[in-house]
C-alpha cells in the first residue's frame, strides 16, 4: 500500500511540474520625461501576454496647472476616485510638496480588460476583443508615444 501511495505521489508531483511548466515570465520597462513628468511602465508578460503592468509617475505641479498640493488634489482626486474598488488594480497618489507620485498595478490575471480600458489614463487596441493585454502592440504604442525602452 505504502508503494502505492509513494508512486501516486510520484506521478501527481510530476503532473504538477509539467503543469507548472510553459512561458517563463519576462518583463520590460519603458520611460518617459517630458515637461516635468517622469512615467516608468513596467510590463510582466509570458509570450505575448501581459499578466501585470506597474507605473510609476512622477508629476510636477506647475506642470499640470496647479500651484501647490491642495491643487493638485483637486485636480486628480476625481480622477484616482475611478480606481477605487477595481479588481485586480492598485493605486496610490502621493502628494509631496512641489509634485506628486503616483504609483498604478494592473493584474490582468484578476482584472476586468472591460472596466481597466474605460478608466481614464488607459490605452488599449483591441485588448478587449483578443481577451488579453499583447505585449507586442503595448511596446508597439509605447515607442510610438516617446517612450523608451531600458
Amino acid at each position: 500500500m505504502k508503494k502505492v501511495i509513494g508512486v501516486l505521489s510520484f506521478i501527481i508531483l510530476i503532473i504538477g511540474l509539467v503543469g507548472c511548466g510553459g512561458a517563463k515570465e519576462e518583463s520590460s520597462t519603458y520611460t518617459l520625461s517630458a515637461a516635468g513628468t517622469e512615467i516608468e511602465v513596467t510590463y510582466y508578460y509570458k509570450k505575448d501576454e501581459v499578466t501585470k503592468q506597474t507605473t510609476n509617475s512622477t508629476v510636477a505641479y506647475s506642470s499640470m496647472g496647479a500651484a501647490n498640493k491642495e491643487e493638485a488634489e483637486t485636480i486628480i482626486e476625481p480622477l484616482a476616485k475611478q480606481y477605487e474598488n477595481v479588481k485586480g488594480i492598485k493605486h496610490e497618489v502621493e502628494y509631496q510638496e512641489d509634485k506628486l507620485v503616483e504609483k498604478t498595478e494592473v493584474d490582468y490575471t484578476k482584472a476586468d480588460l472591460k472596466e481597466v480600458s474605460r478608466l481614464t489614463g488607459s490605452m488599449f487596441e483591441d485588448a478587449e476583443a483578443a481577451g488579453f493585454v499583447s505585449m507586442k502592440k503595448s511596446e508597439e504604442m509605447l515607442l510610438s508615444n516617446g517612450f523608451t525602452k531600458k
